[in-house]
């Protein structure tokens, strides 16, 4: 059997139905009026006569299977876990073991905290973040015809942390947050020829 979606009527028309039926108008009149099936006015007063009211009832939605306290729990963790998933947090938060990693999801995600990929940053200190910064304000004066001047080089790396992409979840807008970027580290290889170091 086919089940066909009917379209609803909105509730403009619904009262409209209700206050022209009220006034006397035959059922058959108000349908062709309003250009809609006489079923459907049959139905709209029958529902107004019994309750009456044509707008419809507030259905019950299902329970929800954790409380307020436990999504606060559920963000705590995953705000102090920056790398775990949700399969990670269902473990960990013992009242959430009967929710679905779905509903999991939907809880840090209604919270702001979104599943990303980890951004990649070099692990700096704070001294070298200081000197990067100082460079940047020197330099950014400089015109275009002043950088044609400069000489860009490249080197050879090699990474000792993996090169794999890493999962965390964060608040949009904090994708390059420090404690929230995947680490890694450039190790140049210096080339030694008649004491001079050589770049690629």
């Amino acid at each position: 059997m086919i089940i066909l979606d009917m379209p609803r009527n909105s509730d403009d028309i619904r009262r409209l139905i209700a206050s022209l039926l009220d006034a006397g108008v035959k059922q058959k009149e108000v349908a062709r009026m309003l250009e809609i099936n006489h079923n459907t006015v049959h139905y709209m007063w029958k529902k107004y006569s019994n309750i009456g009211s044509v707008d419809d009832k507030k259905r019950s939605a299902r329970p929800m299977i954790s409380t307020e306290r436990d999504q606060r729990k559920l963000c705590k963790y995953s705000k102090n876990n920056h790398f775990s998933t949700a399969i990670d947090a269902e473990v960990a938060v013992d009242c959430l073991n009967a929710a679905s990693i779905s509903t999991i999801k939907n809880y840090l995600n209604e919270s702001g905290l979104f599943g990303r990929v980890a951004a990649k940053k070099p692990i700096l200190s704070k001294v070298n973040i200081k000197k990067r910064i100082t460079w940047c304000k020197d330099y950014r004066s400089l015109s275009i015809d002043e950088w044609k001047n400069v000489l860009f080089t490249d080197e050879c790396k090699i990474e000792i942390f993996s090169t794999h992409r890493k999962f965390v979840r964060h608040p949009f807008g904090q994708r390059f947050n420090q404690i929230q970027c995947r680490p890694y580290v450039m190790i140049t290889p210096l080339i030694f020829a008649q004491n001079e170091e050589i770049w690629n």
